[in-house]
């Protein structure tokens, strides 16, 4: 039995992996500019919660029995490997800063 398509869940959770991943560039950048804390602490938030929505959707989407799986894996790939590099870059900075 071939499996037909993509779920719903899996190109939402792909949308989500990239949209962290986008926001990984915005906060870098505006790390790299010396933007204002504040701004930088707000963009790490939101690529952290996409990221987590992005994870979040993404797992269930890898148990469907009938659909197509290819967007639920790079989605979980996607969140959980900005997700490590976004947690290793703050506790660089941290043990830098300190």
């Amino acid at each position: 039995m071939e499996r037909e398509g993509y779920s719903s869940l899996s190109i939402t959770s792909f949308i989500f992996s990239i949209l962290g991943f986008l926001f990984l560039f915005a906060w870098a950048y505006a790390a790299v500019i010396n933007a204002a804390e504040m701004t930088v602490g707000i963009l790490i938030i939101i690529q952290w919660t996409m990221n987590l929505i992005g994870l979040g959707t993404g797992i269930p989407s890898l148990f469907t029995n009938s659909k197509k799986r290819l967007f639920g894996i790079l989605s979980v790939v996607f969140s959980t490997s900005t997700g490590l590099i976004t947690l290793s870059m703050v506790l660089i900075g941290l043990s830098i800063s300190s």
